[in-house]
């Protein structure tokens, strides 16, 4: 009998060591893939990166304020053009990893158009304060950016139309679960529907099969960082607002898969009646916005600059037409003013 019990208590012994393990190693897998996933974003070396991405190139012909609120704790750095010509305001959510301004062109268009523009930089991007926290962080940031403008006279009367891109596309898609006000329409570039999935995807992409055992941890995380934000998917924003809504996501896009991760996948799942779709061929991610001339002299750009030293990319980038770098596809923009057709 004696025998019995010391052999099931040793089993036992081992089932619980084993579980102790597995619950120790989820936890430093996970914290491991959040670490190598988000991280605080600084601004890009300004003198060998071509493009519109920096305001000190187009500073005197589009003037803007700075404006800094708080947001969950930390202080954001927003950027507001005012034009004083129209009660439209359009507000930019950026990508994971990035800053403000690599949506430059399109606060431009906007701006030439007519409409006064706010762009900021998300939790732990360039100016503004703390760190990048996960996927989440763009709806939670765009939550605090849209309930301060609620409150300051700037801006609490204006008609909004949200644009995001990426992970600001979720955001402005996820925005509309709750309800804030004076919100006309949103527009959605390569967006993803659900920041839990999608999470788990990207860890699975950089860790590979490792990143299952990471998986229960990245939950709690997540739910530790943002409680009930978790909740709320691009889609169910989108039909319970049910706005003028613009999709827009390009068919070979790796970055957020069309058929996999995309708000655009879900198009059968979208039951408001004003959302339109434009899909672009053969864009990839962060080329959806160009034109093929664009994209072509970029490629032109960025492999004679691959084979050249610092201060010769210094040299180099002086030389590079900007405007023709960063040209925007006539089919988006015509997506673009369609939707602000819709809304006038």
């Amino acid at each position: 009998m004696k025998k019995i019990f010391y052999r099931i208590s040793k089993i036992l012994i081992y089932i619980v060591l084993s579980l102790i393990v597995v619950l120790i190693l989820n936890t430093v897998i996970g914290s491991v893939v959040y670490e190598k996933l988000f991280y605080r974003y600084e601004y890009p070396d300004y003198e060998v990166t071509p493009g519109l991405v920096s305001y000190d190139k187009v500073k005197d012909n589009y003037p803007r304020e700075k404006v800094s609120y708080i947001s969950n704790g930390v202080k954001l750095q927003g950027y507001y053009y005012n034009q004083n010509e129209t009660n439209m305001l359009v507000v930019f959510s950026h990508g994971i990893n990035d800053v403000s301004d690599s949506l430059l062109p399109l606060h431009m268009y906007f701006v030439d158009k007519g409409y006064n523009v706010f762009a900021f930089n998300n939790s732990g991007c360039g100016e503004s304060e703390g760190r990048a926290q996960g996927f989440t962080e763009a709806f939670v940031d765009l939550d605090h950016t849209l309930t301060f403008m609620e409150s300051d006279n700037r801006f609490k009367d204006y008609k909004k139309l949200l644009v995001g891109f990426s992970c600001g596309a979720f955001a402005v898609g996820a925005i509309g679960n709750l309800d804030h006000k004076n919100i006309c329409g949103c527009i959605t570039i390569c967006g993803f529907n659900n920041s839990k999935t999608v999470l788990q995807e990207k860890g699975k992409f950089y860790t590979g099969p490792i990143a299952y055992f990471g998986i229960p941890a990245l939950n709690e995380i997540e739910r530790y960082k943002f409680g009930n934000y978790l909740e709320y998917t691009a889609v169910g924003g989108i039909n319970h607002s049910n706005l003028p809504t613009l999709v827009v996501h390009s068919n070979d896009d790796p970055t957020v898969s069309p058929d996999v991760e995309s708000i655009m996948k879900r198009k059968d799942d979208i039951t408001n009646p004003n959302v339109s779709y434009l899909s672009i061929d053969n864009r990839g991610h962060s080329d959806v916005f160009y034109t093929d001339e664009a994209i072509k002299y970029q490629k032109e750009v960025l492999n004679d600059l691959s084979k050249l030293s610092y201060e010769d990319k210094k040299n180099y980038c002086k030389n590079v037409d900007d405007y023709r770098f960063s040209k925007l596809d006539f089919n988006l923009t015509k997506a673009f003013d369609e939707l602000c057709q819709k809304m006038a």
